[in-house]
C-alpha cells in the first residue's frame, strides 16, 4: 500500500534553511534541509542548496528523496531542477513507492509526463505489488491511464492481493479507464483472487455502462464468456441479481445470459434475488417479485 503523502508532510518552520544550514540537518518529521525545501515548494532554497552541492539523494525517515517529495507534491519547477541536476528519478522510499507512483497517487499528470520523459520506470512496483498504473486506476485519475499505457505500463499486472487494473476500473465505474485498458490489450478474461472476471465485478457493482463495454469487447475478441463462473459458481448475471442491479440484470438477459444460473451450492439467481428482497430483479427472472413487493408494502403500511 502506498505510504500516504500526509505521513511525510513538512512544517518548514521546524527547520530554517539557509546556505549555512548543514545539508543533512533534520527537522522534526525527519526531512533534511533539501527535502524540507522540496516538499514545501521552496524553489529558491532548493536552487541554493543544489548550487551548494547538497546530496540530491539524501533521504528522510521513511526513505523519500527530495525528488520523490517534489514529485508527490506536484512541485514541477523543483522537479525539473532536480532532474537537470542529476537526481535519480526511480529512487523509491522504504515502502518501495517510486516517485512516479507518488505522483500518480495524486494525479499529477504533468509530473508523470516529465518523469516518463526522464526515463522513469512505469512498471516499478512497491512492496505490495502496486504499480503506477494500478495506483492511478485505484485513485480514479482517468486522464493518466492512457498516458501510462502508451508509455509501456503493464495492463495485466497483479499486485500481491491479485488485484489488477481492469477489474479495479470495472468496480469503480470508470468507462474511460476500462476502454483505455482494453484498447491497450488488457485481457477481459483475466480473473481476480475469487475467480471473477471484470464483467462479473462490473455486474455486481451495477456499473451497466462498463458491462456494455465489456460485452462489446467480448464479442470482438470471442473470449468473454457471458456465463463464466467464479470459484463459487456465480456468474455475472447471478451477481447482478443477488445485489439488486435491475438495469444490469436486464442488459445481461437481453444479451443472452443464462437466467437459470446457480452457484456451486445450488442457489439460483432467482433465489438470490428473492432472498435479498430484490423484487424488481425477481420479476425479471420470472419470480414472484410482484406479490412479495405488495406484501412488503402492506406490512410497512400496517406498521405505520
Amino acid at each position: 500500500m502506498l505510504v500516504a503523502l500526509t505521513h511525510v508532510h513538512v512544517h518548514t518552520s521546524a527547520l530554517v534553511v539557509t546556505l549555512s544550514t548543514p545539508p543533512l540537518a533534520m527537522n522534526s518529521t525527519g526531512n533534511c534541509a533539501l527535502g524540507a525545501a522540496a516538499c514545501s515548494g521552496s524553489l529558491e532554497i532548493v536552487e541554493r542548496m543544489v548550487a551548494a552541492g547538497t546530496d540530491l539523494e539524501s533521504v528522510n525517515g521513511i526513505g523519500t528523496t527530495p525528488l520523490w517529495l517534489a514529485a508527490g507534491y506536484g512541485h514541477m519547477q523543483i522537479l525539473e531542477l532536480l532532474i537537470a541536476s542529476g537526481a535519480n528519478v526511480n529512487t523509491p522510499n522504504n515502502n518501495k513507492d517510486s516517485p512516479m507512483l507518488a505522483a500518480c497517487s495524486r494525479g499529477h499528470k504533468d509530473v508523470v509526463a516529465r518523469l516518463v520523459a526522464a526515463g522513469a520506470n512505469v512498471n516499478q512496483a512497491n512492496v505490495g505489488g502496486d504499480t503506477p498504473l494500478l495506483t492511478t486506476v485505484c485513485g480514479g485519475h482517468d486522464s493518466l491511464v492512457e498516458m501510462l499505457v502508451t508509455s509501456g505500463a503493464d495492463v495485466g499486472h497483479r499486485n500481491k492481493k491479485g488485484v489488477f487494473p481492469l477489474s479495479t476500473a470495472a468496480s469503480q465505474g470508470s468507462c474511460a479507464a476500462v476502454q483505455a485498458l482494453i484498447d491497450a490489450g488488457a485481457d477481459i478474461t483475466q480473473r481476480d483472487s475469487n475467480g471473477a472476471r471484470a464483467l462479473a465485478v462490473a455486474a455486481f457493482c451495477g456499473n451497466t455502462d462498463i458491462v456494455k463495454i465489456l460485452l462489446a469487447a467480448s464479442g470482438a475478441t470471442g473470449g468473454g464468456g457471458i456465463d463464466h463462473r467464479d470459484t463459487s459458481g456465480a456468474t455475472a448475471l447471478w451477481l447482478a441479481a443477488s445485489s439488486g442491479r435491475e438495469e444490469t440484470l436486464r442488459l445481461l438477459l437481453d444479451a443472452g445470459a443464462d437466467g437459470t444460473a446457480a452457484t456451486n451450492d445450488g442457489v439460483t439467481a432467482l433465489s438470490a434475488a428473492e432472498n435479498n428482497k430484490h423484487h424488481a430483479c425477481s420479476r425479471l427472472l420470472g419470480g414472484s417479485g410482484v406479490e412479495e413487493l405488495a406484501n412488503e408494502v402492506t406490512e410497512e403500511t400496517t406498521q405505520d
